[in-house]
Formats: structure tokens, sequence, C-alpha cells
């Protein structure tokens, strides 16, 4: 049976003119050059290529554990075309004695759960990747949207309109709390209820459709919040099915860091001791989901509860 393992670290793949001599750096313990008529190719560990260099960054490599007999047939094609169907694109290498395949770090999740459900077994990646999931307007509705504006007797859009620019920031960031957001909520500083407003917030919380029945097909294990919200969230955290089956909360507030800055995502794969990689994000924000593809983490838009089952599924998070 061919087996893979998964190999620890960024890859990066340079490109430089064919004359061009090799650069002093294009070594390590992972190292391939390739020198034809039209180019020559080397690949690295991503962090060694310098940032002037044209290359395409952020891949991950899959050993076949060898050795492959050289008389070996179709094995290339099996495996590229287990990923093909999950639409990941490659980049293969071969050595003397094995085949690599190298996928983008953002596509290892659904390159891992390909593989195994085409019949290879595949070490060096959990059983299932960690599910990083959205908060507002992922698996709750935002009162942002209606009970807030509602509440202060405005339409949405006026709303906007008048509310502090910084306000909201500094209260996610947790620069202040629940009575001085109140006091600063709107640019002219008239007076809001601190205790009518968080009435207001936490009547809006509400499961969005299909969420319950997700999260209880996903279990408890695993699976963690991460959310620009402020310290309202911990009122949301208390309540089930969130109570239950979210393992850990990582809030703007607390982390002192908001998506779709890098830090936001980061720091929470090193907290969790996963690699970006191993990692599922879920926003319904596509630029946030961006951010964590940019590094390394498999991204996904949410939609509605019906289409993140499948892509759940697709990725290995769900499903065998």
């Amino acid at each position: 049976m061919t087996e893979l393992d998964v190999v620890p670290g960024a890859l990066g793949v340079a490109r430089f003119d064919p004359g061009q001599p090799v650069p002093a750096w294009a070594h390590g313990e992972f190292a391939a050059l390739l020198r034809t008529p039209a180019e020559l190719t080397v690949v690295v560990a991503d962090d060694q290529i310098p940032a002037n260099v044209t290359a395409e960054r952020g891949f991950r490599a899959m050993a076949v554990r060898g050795p492959v007999p050289f008389s070996t047939v179709g094995l290339l094609a099996a495996l590229t075309g287990a990923l093909a169907s999950a639409e990941v694109s490659v980049f293969a290498l071969s050595t003397f004695d094995t085949d690599w395949i190298l996928v983008r770090s953002s596509d290892l999740a659904a390159s891992v759960a390909a593989l195994r459900r085409a019949g290879f077994p595949v070490h060096g990646f959990p059983a299932r990747p960690t599910l990083l999931l959205d908060l507002l307007d992922t698996l709750v509705a935002d009162p942002i949207h209606r009970e807030i504006p509602a509440f202060l007797g405005l339409p949405t859009v006026e709303y906007f309109k008048l509310k502090d620019p910084t306000a909201w920031v500094d209260f996610e960031l947790g620069r202040c709390d629940h009575p001085a957001f109140c006091a600063r909520m709107f640019a002219d500083r008239r007076r809001v209820d601190p205790g009518g407003l968080l009435a207001a917030v936490e009547a809006g919380w509400s499961l969005l459709p299909g969420i319950d029945a997700l999260l209880a097909r996903l279990g408890p294990t695993d699976v963690h919040v991460v959310s620009n919200y402020p310290i309202w969230w911990r009122a949301i955290a208390a309540r089930e099915p969130l109570r239950r089956r979210v393992d850990r909360w990582f809030v703007s507030c607390e982390t002192g860091v908001r998506k779709p800055d890098p830090e936001a995502y980061l720091g929470v794969a090193r907290a969790l001791g996963r690699a970006p990689g191993e990692c599922v994000f879920v926003d319904d924000k596509p630029r946030n989901v961006s951010a964590a593809q940019r590094v390394g983490m498999t991204g996904i838009v949410f939609a509605g509860a019906d289409g993140l089952a499948v892509a759940l599924e697709r990725v290995g998070v769900t499903g065998r």
C-alpha cells in the first residue's frame, strides 16, 4: 500500500534565467535544483528565498514512502488524479528513491482528505484539521443589522453615519469597557443607556439557520471561535449550544489583534500547537478568509450552513 508523509515546513519555488548561477542560499535540508535551456528552478525552504526573487511561495510537501522502483507504473497519476478530483493543483518532483507532491499550504487539508478518500494513508497530519469559526454572521446573527439600530431609534444607514469612527474598534480591542463605549458610541456624544443597549444586543443573538445541526455533527473536539468582538462575547459563549461545542474562544478584545491582521490567525495557530496548514478558517467576510489563506490556512467563505457542511467534508473536518 502506498503511504505518504506530510513534510514539516513551508517550501518556495523560485525561478531564474537559465544562465544565472545557483544562488548561495539554495541549500538546506530540502533543496531541489533544475536547470534547463529555458530556466533555472530552485525549490527550498520558503523563508530562505529573498523577497526580491521571483517565486511562488507557501507550498507544503508530501513524500511517498519509498523507495519507489523505477519500474512502478501509474503511481504519480493515481496521486495527482485524486488531487485533481478535489480541484487541487500540484507541483510534482521525483528523486531517485521516491516522488514528492507539493501543494499550496491553503490546499493541504483538502489534499490530505482527498488522498485518504482515495485509499492512500497520509501521516504527519491530524485525523481532522483544526476548525476555526468566525462568530457574527457565521454562527449567530449580528445585532448591529437590526436590533442595535432599532433600540437607538435609527435606520441602520443613519446609525452608521452618526457613530464615532473609532469607538467600535477600540471596544473590539479591549481599549474601553461597555459603559465607556456607550459614552463614545456617537460622534456627537449623545447619551446611550448601557443597560438598554446590552439588552438589545443580547436579544439579537440567535443561531443562523442550520448551525445547531452542523455543530452537533462536528462534536466538541478541536472547534474554536476566532472573532473581532468586544467583551459581549462572554454572554454568547455561555449560551447553548456554543458553551458545549466550542473548545476555545479567541476574541479581539482579549487577544489585542483583529482580523485580517496576520497575527490574528498565526497567534491562534501557535496557541493551539498547530501549523497554519492544519487549520481550516471560516468567515462570512472574504477579506478575512483571504488573509487566513495568505498565512497558509485553508479558507472557506461562509454562505450558509448547507454549503459549509459540504466544504467541511471536502477538507476532512467531517466525513471519513
